[in-house]
């Protein structure tokens, strides 16, 4: 599925939307922004996530790696997509009413792991929810959470949205939440607690375990009037691609290029009232994530930072493990060192400017 939500005040609007997707293929976006100018959205208003599951929809890009990941290109398929998330935002709009807006942060157990370093790395293990409450009696929820969307390996060839899929439906199954979207948070390095060795039990451990937690505390999380809605959609600035196949040795840019496709990649910021929720072009690292909630920047808001805004760079993770040979720190780590520390800032910034 793809879920959306549009908030509106006075003469600002901005839509929120979530896919089924590994990520949001930037193909899509470009297609939507044709799609939707004449609405009033494009994407210096639409906020992208993905719930990042491995078992969607492939077919998406069309560069040599971007078909060894997503399979195949074909344009049918990001036609289809882009018409789906233009339709998904439209309906939104249209059955817009007054709403109001809470914030809760829960505490988990045995639910995340640090797949890149185990003990030795940090975990983000909050469950973020905001709950929104709209003056028809209809109750919705956002939320995420930083555990990948890999229960499922591999090897599964049915199409599925993994735990964040199931951990939905559980939602809307109660007569609490009639609404309720997932986004993938800071999902790098942290991977989902192995409870279950068969797959389809461990998606249903994941997804009602995090549906026990929403739906013990979503009664009790007040709402408000929000005197704020703002969003910036500010291009973000790299290295030139530094795909490493050695210690000493790397492809030049133009090589990357060619393998890889050239797009523009951004941060994103969308505050409501006191909350603030950072879209990052990246599988951004849980570790980050703890630090950053940490900062005295962070103290004062409520923070949601989400994986897979639209543009993609690979991975962004904690720059002490940057020379580590594994598949986050060295394949998909492409623009050279020091990305972390970097974009950490400007998240920093950004939340203690606005």
């Amino acid at each position: 599925f793809v879920r959306a939500f549009v908030f509106k005040k006075n003469n600002i609007k901005v839509a929120y939307v979530s896919a089924d997707l590994l990520i949001i293929p930037p193909l899509v976006v470009r297609e939507i922004d044709s799609l939707l100018v004449k609405k009033g959205f494009s994407s210096n208003n639409i906020y992208y996530t993905a719930t990042h599951t491995h078992s969607s929809i492939g077919a998406w890009h069309p560069s040599i790696i971007g078909e060894l990941f997503a399979g195949k290109f074909d344009a049918r398929v990001v036609s289809h997509l882009a018409n789906c998330f233009a339709q998904a935002i439209t309906d939104a709009e249209k059955n817009s009413s007054n709403a109001k807006v809470g914030y809760i942060e829960i505490p988990t157990q045995n639910l995340v792991v640090n797949r890149l370093v185990d003990k030795a790395g940090k975990v983000d293990d909050k469950l973020r929810v905001i709950k929104i409450a709209k003056a028809t009696g209809e109750r919705a929820a956002i939320v995420t959470f930083a555990a990948h969307a890999t229960c499922l390996h591999k090897g599964t060839m049915e199409i599925s949205g993994d735990w964040p899929s199931a951990f939905m439906r559980n939602l809307e199954a109660s007569n609490k939440i009639e609404f309720a979207c997932h986004s993938a948070g800071a999902v790098g390095s942290q991977g989902p607690f192995e409870a279950k060795k068969n797959k389809w039990e461990e998606v249903n451990y994941m997804a009602d375990s995090l549906a026990a937690l929403v739906l013990r505390k979503i009664d009790s999380v007040s709402v408000t009037d929000t005197l704020l809605l703002n969003f910036e959609h500010l291009h973000l600035h790299l290295r030139a691609p530094n795909l490493r196949i050695s210690e000493s040795w790397v492809l030049r840019p133009w090589v990357f290029n060619l393998l890889f496709g050239t797009q523009k990649v951004y941060i994103n910021l969308f505050e409501i009232g006191s909350i603030k929720l950072i879209g990052m072009p990246c599988d951004f690292s849980g570790e980050l994530s703890v630090d950053i909630h940490k900062k005295p920047q962070s103290k004062n808001n409520s923070l949601l930072i989400t994986s897979f805004n639209g543009g993609f760079i690979g991975y962004i993770t904690d720059d002490k493990w940057y020379n580590k040979k594994s598949y986050e720190t060295w394949t998909m780590n492409w623009f050279g060192p020091e990305n972390g520390a970097y974009l950490s800032d400007i998240i920093c910034k950004l939340i203690s400017i606005h």
